[in-house]
């Protein structure tokens, strides 16, 4: 039996050859790294045929090994003898791939005039202007392109990579996971889908895309970096140094490379690389306004607030990008610099991202101006809706702000996004509880013990609350004993025992067990509170007003705390 590629010499010395046996053949040698050999023989194809397809499809395997001199010639005649889109297309590939920008631009267009609906014309000249960072004609092109070929991978995923850069995650998500069997192994898809992954915070879905990537281009330096950076996310911190040390060995003045083996040299405890490599970064590029930020962000991390906040000012000083000025806010609310914060962040209100007005919301709240806090809080979820932090904090400062049928809310419309989250449930239940709607707390507590049966602080808080809003007392003291047993030393259970017992009547038990959550050494203040109640009960007010005190030191804002002890210093 003939081999394939015997066969096909045999067909194509025959007559009567048919064109897709030359592609056959061409492909076989394309495939087997033997280029030369198969545009010999679409030239042959092409002085046999005269087709000029063969033509093109010369300039395109020149094209596609960076060959753009050689394209030239095959482009330039099919242009003179045949009207094809595909002669305009390759002709401004190979005029970009000489850095004629312009001719390009002008082949395309000119293209277009003639095939106006062509959409690989128009996905082209999409892809020049989206190089070119002009955006919106890109994207007005895309569209165009997709409206005439709304199934093309390519297309889909150069237009799904342009979302993501203008901020549509989401959008550009939704697309890449419908078309992801077909583009798997796409080098832009992997590396936009790792971004989106990175920016939702799954950081190891975003290095598992990143490695697709980088099997494809091994010898890239940003990938290299950007994988040791992800694997420093996720404390992979030896996998991060080998990544970085290749990195280092291709190219050892790179400053981020240095910066960030520094880093992951830190993490692993060798202090002494880790700071060989942080100056050496910052030798490289003394006045790079991006080598002084990332160094400002390594010494936050190495908690040398002082230190980062120096280089971050200097980056400012260089290039004020928002970033920069965001990054030094954050290190003067995470300083207690409230004021100052605030300041710098009201004077790029412009600029301010969801993060920004998070950071905001942050200074308020450490200023105890909750009202402004909750402000800015709502900003920043109202424009990042699909943050789950951002809802979370609004729905716990009006909590805080007693506003808790709002905060409720929030949390049952988050609970439809995210219906298997076990905080939400439990956020959920507590607030029914407090809301003295014991029914659906109590269902949902069982939800909560049912799917994991460990969860001691479920069944702690559903005992409390039982206890505490007027419940079977037994029924509470058997869920505080199984939170017990799974967690026998916890304060905040000893505690709610404790407690129970006490509202049993038997005082001193429920003394011995609120002693061993107070020693437990967690200085809470309702703790504090109970152990003064059962001292009260056990006639030893003085020892009672002590543990008031400072029950109210910790926490100022008890009123009810305050009257209990102007009572008990009168009688």
């Amino acid at each position: 039996m003939m081999s394939f590629l015997a066969a096909l010499v045999f067909l194509l010395s025959s007559s009567g050859t048919e064109s897709n046996e030359y592609i056959l053949l061409s492909n076989y040698y394309l495939e087997s790294g033997q280029a030369d050999s198969a545009i010999e023989v679409l030239r042959k194809a092409f002085s046999e045929t005269g087709e000029h397809e063969f033509l093109l499809r010369i300039a395109e395997i020149y094209i596609d090994r960076g060959k753009y001199k050689k394209a030239l010639p095959y482009t330039s005649r099919c242009l003179q003898e045949v009207e094809e889109p595909d002669a305009y297309r390759l002709h401004a590939l190979a005029l970009y791939g000489l850095k004629k920008e312009k001719d390009a631009l002008k082949t395309i267009k000119e293209g277009l005039r003639k095939f106006p609906e062509n959409p690989s014309l128009l996905h082209l000249l999409g892809n020049l202007y989206d190089i070119k960072e002009k955006r919106k004609k890109a994207l007005e092109y895309y569209l165009k392109a997709l409206r005439r070929a709304p199934d093309s991978t390519d297309l889909l995923v150069d237009y799904a990579t342009l979302l993501y850069r203008y901020g549509r995650s989401d959008s550009a998500l939704s697309i890449l996971e419908r078309i992801y069997g077909e583009v798997e192994g796409n080098y832009r898809a992997e590396l936009t889908l790792s971004g989106i992954y990175e920016e939702r915070g799954e950081t190891k879905k975003a290095l598992e895309h990143l490695e697709k990537a980088y099997s494809m281009n091994p010898m890239s330096i940003p990938l290299l970096v950007k994988l040791g950076q992800l694997s420093i996310d996720l404390g992979e911190n030896e996998d991060a140094i080998k990544y970085l040390s290749l990195a280092k060995s291709l190219d050892p003045l790179n400053a981020d490379t240095r910066r960030l083996l520094g880093i992951a040299f830190y993490r692993i405890g060798e202090t002494e690389g880790a700071l060989n490599e942080e100056m050496v970064a910052l030798y490289l590029t003394p006045r790079n306004s991006e080598v002084h930020y990332y160094l400002a962000r390594t010494f936050a991390e190495l908690g040398a607030d002082s230190l980062a906040l120096k280089h971050v000012r200097k980056a400012i000083k260089l290039k004020p990008r928002p970033e920069y000025r965001l990054f030094e806010a954050y290190l003067l609310v995470t300083g207690l610099r409230f004021r100052e914060a605030i300041r710098k962040l009201k004077s790029m209100e412009e600029d301010l991202n969801p993060p920004g007005y998070y950071l905001l919301g942050t200074a308020y709240f450490g200023l105890e101006k909750y009202r402004n806090a909750l402000k800015y809080f709502r900003k920043a979820s109202e424009l990042d809706t699909a943050n789950y932090r951002y809802k979370r904090t609004v729905a716990e400062l009006l909590e805080q702000l007693g506003e808790k049928e709002k905060a409720l809310d929030i949390l049952e419309k988050m609970s439809e996004s995210y219906p298997d989250s076990t905080e939400l449930k439990f956020r959920m239940a507590m607030l029914l509880a407090e809301l003295d709607e014991m029914a659906r707390a109590e269902s949902l507590f069982a939800l909560i013990v049912q799917e994991d049966s460990t969860d001691a602080a479920a069944y702690n808080n559903w005992g409390y609350f039982l206890a505490t809003k007027g419940g079977d007392l037994d029924s509470a003291q058997k869920l505080v004993a199984k939170a017990l047993e799974l967690e026998p030393d916890n304060p905040l259970y000893l505690d709610s025992m404790g407690w129970i017992y006490f509202l049993k009547g038997d005082y001193r038990t429920a003394f011995d067990y609120v002693k061993r959550a107070v020693e437990g050494g967690v200085r809470d203040p309702e703790i504090l509170e109970h152990m003064g109640e059962i001292l009260l009960k056990l006639g030893q007010k003085e020892e009672a007003l002590k543990y008031f005190r400072q029950a109210l030191k910790i926490d100022p804002s008890k009123k009810e705390l305050k009257e209990k002890i102007k009572r008990c210093e009168k009688d």
